[in-house]
């Protein structure tokens, strides 16, 4: 029997006798010939309940009643008066209860729902014919006891006995059969010219005998007593997406994932219920098919030496179609068992198997779509920004001389630095056919998308496989940039015996990745910056077909007049070659014995292995920043190799015990982790010719390379009981030993216990609308071992120099400090919560949660007479609280199926302490102290000053208190202290990135051959700092279209400005959004077409990504973050690259 056969069992064997109070089945009477209404009642009863009301009336006409006793009004009674016919009966009861009569010859059907017009209905000498078959689980093929059959529109029925096997007699004129058992999906079968059936079902995900992925092991659903969430294939599979992360935005309650940048291949920005950390990593632990993955290769560390991150996701190598179900564990209870790695959430993959004594079942799946720029930033056309560069340069003029200088002073007498280009003037006088070129629309291209999935799964008695292979080809929308992946996996198992069990998951797959330099400023070769601040008075090409480039504006450079350009971004984009390469495989294989019935020894070996190689060039004369013309900035490359190995082996010992209604359940076990990450960089720069480029051949060479390793050794145990599924209690424990920690603080114990109240199966609780209702708690401790391989160390570094006699020698020296008491993050869980399904087609999920973290990793000062400034030490405090709701449905409307999905998350972080005598953490991102982790606050808060307004008048300049040595025109700051002056003492906190809650929605519905589906999601209450105003603010470049608006300040010429370039509330923007991630609209052919094609099914879709938003932010996207994951500078526009909304159409072909 299988394991949903089990559940299922226990669940249909206590309904089974509601389906039917006698056998319906029994061959027709001579009642056949009498009509209900000459059946004369000579009886009375008052208050009765139903089932007693119908077994009287049994016993006194010889009718048989078949009914659902969940159908019936639990609690309603009813009176049977004396001298009636029984039709007359039947019409109050009724009347009385809304049910349903329909007499079929000796049976009468009871059923909900009736309208008075034809409450009761009568059918005589109808013809009937014998129905038999067996019921199947479609997995195992093993019979499933206790299964319903019902007549469809009727309430005859059968139940599947022991052997699986069912018998009723039906009217001639039915159509199909209704078969159904709790834990597998319904199913209706066509009667046709048929009278002996074999029926298989097929496992369903959504019921209480759901099986859950909980780490070690699986779990029945109705057994689960922490905070779980699920996603199954359904709602991943085709989906025109790259990664699976981009599958869940806005599924889980609880679940933070941002659509940080747009670039193909970057990563989603993911974390659960809150930050939990300072310093330390942020993301959940991943786990695919019980190998715990290793995301180093989206580190800097993996992708090259320019001190750029390009937000490349290690989690592109697996195939989304791949997938089978992904399970996120939340709470400290389920993520216990992880230990050192559980803090930030576990997410569990499950990737398909194919199914045993299946047929070979070929499925293919295409797609091809185009993306495009989703929003554009709304800055100057070429009149507007011409006379806006007039004005500051005037007002730079003015201002050195403000009696003697005017506006209408010619250029020739002016500074240099005071004159505007004199190719502006035919913009400035007004003159029509100019050039106006719009940067945006002539960088940001039409991209193109094609994946192609191909996969053949089955199995036979004793081996069950899936095999797939996958190609993805997306450009991005800026130029040369984009990814390819092909990947191919292999999943095997096989029963070898009926004792032993082995399976094998291999998944090799290489990426290919067109690199974009999109982030920082336009001086580090931002594009995105770059491009929003070229001019737009200048073409694109010049007139023999090359670049143009910006001859911008004239400046005094070292002291000598000069010109200063921005280098075309089409340029940067087209010429500069940026590639990635990674090779991957993620291989693990399993043995399973079963040393009794209830005892099984089960060892797993996994392995994850990776090798990136990046390339970069930037050809001679191709300047990445701003410099005088023309530019001698020489050629540049490098070639950067990494690797790293991670390397798993883990012994689990599972016991398993059932008796009288006690289940015990034991795991327990130990697990041996290594990693080890390697790299070398080559440099090279001023090549002979662009023609060749290996290193070797450029003047000036560097080069380097680094090693770092680590290891874990684990020791776990889990023990699960139940009583009849009503009592539930569930303890963890798990010990790891971490080359991490310091040698005093090798080891850390993390255990934790939940607890589970069945409420709705107690004697007291009688509800019609409740079908099931669980209570939970638990409370646990989990840790964060993504803390620096060697912190705990003093390590060595290159660059001291020291004297023996007359010679200096070249060495070493400590460069940090040693802290043998150096460990993980501990984060202490308590969570309450309750699972329950309303009128059968309503779950509904709430969550309360208070996590409170200890010893977060900090530097702390330290004596300079230890040789150090700064030693790393466990000492900050913060704590996350929130709330979790989730409503999901399913069921017929219209004639067709909805499901639907609503859930809500709110969380709140606040830093409790930050050691002694430290009240706040001042962090830099695209403008200098732009963020603060304060005691008392979020992490990584926006932090500067206030805007109050600008200085109108030189009066209001001298009476009021200013920044250095601002100007009329700048912004007014808030003198916080009352000190007459504006410093560094008057910033404020002026916001964060931390939604005040997020709501996401989703739904489906199909109807015959057609499905509609859309999800959408919102976050409210956020902030975003735009540093980008401060470079579009200079009358340098290109300028937001905010002309004189009090969004901009007067014009600035300078760079140096004590007013756009300081962080202040003018860049805080509120980030609240709606968006809707995806609109797909299906249609499955019908059979009298795929069956002459010879084709199992065949779906056709057209689907539209990110079609629509908003918001209230300038920006390209209100979900940006630009230094990916750094917990202390959240929520920064820095130049990222923009999302794109995408539109494809598809295929799904089942051969």
């Amino acid at each position: 029997m299988s394991k949903y056969a089990f559940y299922g069992l226990v669940l249909q064997l206590a309904i089974a006798t509601l389906l039917l109070a006698n056998d319906p089945s029994r061959g027709q009477s001579n009642l056949n010939h009498t009509s209900i209404k000459d059946i004369e009642i000579n009886v009375q009863a008052r208050n009765i309940s139903l089932p007693e009301a119908f077994a009287l009336l049994e016993e006194k006409t010889g009718f048989k009643f078949a009914y659902i006793t969940s159908q019936l009004p639990q609690s309603q009674t009813v009176s049977i008066r004396k001298d009636r016919s029984l039709e007359a009966v039947l019409r109050d009861i009724s009347r009385n209860t809304q049910l349903k009569f329909v007499r079929i010859n000796d049976r009468i059907m009871v059923s909900k729902g009736a309208k008075e017009s034809l409450a009761v209905e009568e059918r005589m000498g109808v013809q009937e014919i014998n129905l038999q078959g067996t019921v199947l689980d479609a997995e195992t093929g093993t019979p499933l006891v206790g299964a319903t059959v019902q007549v469809k529109d009727s309430q005859i029925g059968a139940i599947v006995d022991i052997d699986g096997r069912f018998q009723l007699t039906a009217p001639d004129d039915a159509q199909a059969l209704i078969v159904s058992f709790i834990g597998y999906t319904t199913q209706e079968i066509e009667i046709g010219n048929q009278s002996n059936f074999t029926i298989s079902l097929e496992a369903n995900s959504q019921s209480l005998s759901e099986v859950v992925v909980i780490g070690y092991g699986t779990e029945s659903r109705a057994n689960i007593t922490t905070s779980i969430a699920k996603i199954d294939e359904k709602s991943i599979e085709n989906r025109p997406v790259v990664s699976f992360e981009e599958s869940l935005i806005g599924k889980l309650p609880g679940v933070n994932i941002s659509q940080n940048n747009g670039a193909p291949g970057s990563g989603m920005s993911m974390n659960i219920r809150g930050i939990g950390t300072i310093t330390g990593g942020t993301e959940p632990l991943f786990v695919v098919d019980g190998l715990p993955l290793s995301t180093n290769s989206g580190d800097s560390w993996n992708q090259g030496n320019d001190n750029h991150n390009y937000a490349l996701n290690p989690l592109n190598s697996i195939n989304p179609r791949d997938i089978e179900d992904i399970q996120v564990l939340k709470d400290a209870a389920a993520t216990a068992i992880y230990g050192s790695r559980g803090s930030n959430g576990v997410v569990i993959i499950t990737t398909k198997k194919g199914s045993y004594n299946e047929k070979p079942t070929i499925s293919f799946n295409a797609y091809r779509g185009i993306s495009q720029l989703a929003k554009k930033v709304d800055v100057m056309n070429a009149y507007e920004h011409a006379n806006y560069t007039k004005l500051a340069r005037d007002l730079s003029w003015i201002n050195k001389d403000p009696i003697n200088h005017s506006a209408s002073d010619p250029l020739e007498p002016r500074n240099i630095d005071d004159r505007y280009p004199s190719y502006m003037i035919p913009y400035i006088n007004g003159e029509t056919g100019l050039t106006d070129t719009d940067w945006q629309d002539e960088f940001y291209r039409t991209a193109q998308v094609q994946n192609y999935d191909l996969s053949v799964s089955g199995g036979t008695g004793k081996t069950r496989y899936f095999i797939s292979g996958n190609y993805l080809d997306q450009e991005g929308i800026i130029p040369n940039s984009g990814i390819q992946r092909g990947d191919v996996r292999l999943n095997l198992e096989s029963q070898l015996s009926d004792r032993l069990r082995v399976s094998m998951n291999m998944n090799p797959s290489y990426l290919h990745n067109n690199l974009a330099r999109s982030e920082k400023n336009w001086g580090n070769e931002g594009l995105v910056i770059g491009t929003l601040m070229q001019h737009p008075q200048l073409p694109v090409y010049n007139e023999d077909g090359s670049y143009a480039v910006d001859r911008l504006f004239e400046v005094m450079w070292s002291g000598e007049s000069n010109v200063v350009q921005f280098q075309n971004p089409l340029a940067l984009a087209n010429l500069v070659d940026n590639q990635m390469n990674q090779f991957r495989l993620i291989f693990n294989t399993n043995a399973e014995y079963d040393l009794t019935q209830k005892l099984t020894f089960k060892t797993t070996f996994g392995s994850d292995i990776n090798y990136n190689e990046r390339k970069y060039y930037r050809p001679k004369g191709l300047s990445y920043r701003n410099e005088p013309a023309p530019t001698s900035y020489q050629n540049y490359g490098e070639v950067y190799n990494s690797n790293f190995a991670n390397i798993l082996w883990d012994n689990t010992l599972m016991y398993n015990e059932s008796l009288n209604g006690h289940t015990i359940n034991v795991v327990i076990g130990n697990s041996i982790q290594k990693e080890t990450n390697k790299y070398a960089v080559a440099e090279g720069r001023n090549f002979a010719t662009d023609n060749v480029r290996t290193i070797n051949t450029a003047q000036e060479h560097d080069s380097s390379e680094g090693q770092r390793e680590w290891s874990l050794l684990s020791y776990f145990g889990r023990a699960s009981y139940n009583f009849q599924q009503k009592y539930l209690v569930t303890a963890t424990l798990r010990a790891d030993g971490s080359s991490k920690f310091g040698k005093n603080s090798k080891w850390g114990v993390f255990p934790s216990v939940a607890l589970g109240w069945r409420i709705s199966d107690e004697p007291f609780f009688e509800n019609n609308v409740v079908n099931d209702l669980k209570l939970r708690a638990s409370y646990g401790l989990t840790g964060n071992n993504n803390i620096p391989y060697y912190g705990s160390m003093a390590l060595l570094s290159t660059g001291g120099s020291y004297t023996v006699g007359d010679v200096v020698h070249s060495g070493l020296y400590p460069s940090t400090s040693p802290n043998p008491n150096l460990s993980w993050e501990t984060t202490r869980t308590f969570d309450v919560g309750f699972d329950m399904v309303l009128a059968d087609h309503y779950t509904f999920t709430a969550d309360y949660y208070h996590s409170y973290t200890t010893d977060l990793l900090l530097d702390v000062p330290v004596p300079s007479s230890s040789g150090y400034s700064e030693s790393l030490q466990n000492i900050g405090e913060l704590q996350n609280s929130g709330f979790e709701l989730a409503l999901t449905t399913d069921h017929e409307v219209g004639g067709g199926n909805l499901s639907m999905n609503l859930n809500l998350s709110v969380n709140q972080n606040k830093v409790l302490a930050l050691g002694p005598g430290q009240e706040q953490i001042i962090s830099s991102g695209g403008l200098s102290g732009s963020h603060v982790t304060k005691v008392g606050h979020p992490v990584g808060a926006f932090f500067g000053y206030k805007v109050l307004g600008t200085f109108e008048s030189e009066e209001q300049l001298g009476s009021t208190a200013k920044l250095g040595n601002q100007q009329v025109g700048d912004f007014i700051y808030q003198d916080t202290n009352d000190d007459g002056t504006v410093n560094d003492d008057d910033r404020v906190i002026l916001g964060d990135n931390n939604p005040d809650y997020q709501l996401g929605f989703n739904f489906r519905y199909s109807i015959r051959n057609f499905d509609v589906s859309a999800s959408m999601y919102t976050k409210q209450g956020m902030e975003v700092i735009n540093t980008m105003h401060r470079y579009l603010a200079e009358a340098c470049g290109n300028n937001l279209s905010v002309y004189l608006s009090e969004e901009a300040p007067r014009p600035v010429w300078g760079v140096g400005s004590n007013s756009h370039t300081r962080a202040s509330s003018w860049q805080v923007e509120d980030a609240s959004f709606v968006r809707v991630r995806e609109i797909m609209v299906g249609y499955t052919l019908p059979a009298s077409i795929t069956d002459r094609l010879r084709l199992s099914r065949m779906r056709i879709y057209a689907s539209l990504l990110n079609p629509f938003t908003w918001t209230d932010y300038s920006g390209y996207n209100p979900e940006v973050s630009s230094n990916f994951g750094n917990a202390l500078t959240p929520g920064e526009e820095f130049g990222n690259y923009p999302v794109s909304k995408t539109s494809t159409i598809g295929i799904n072909v089942t051969f």
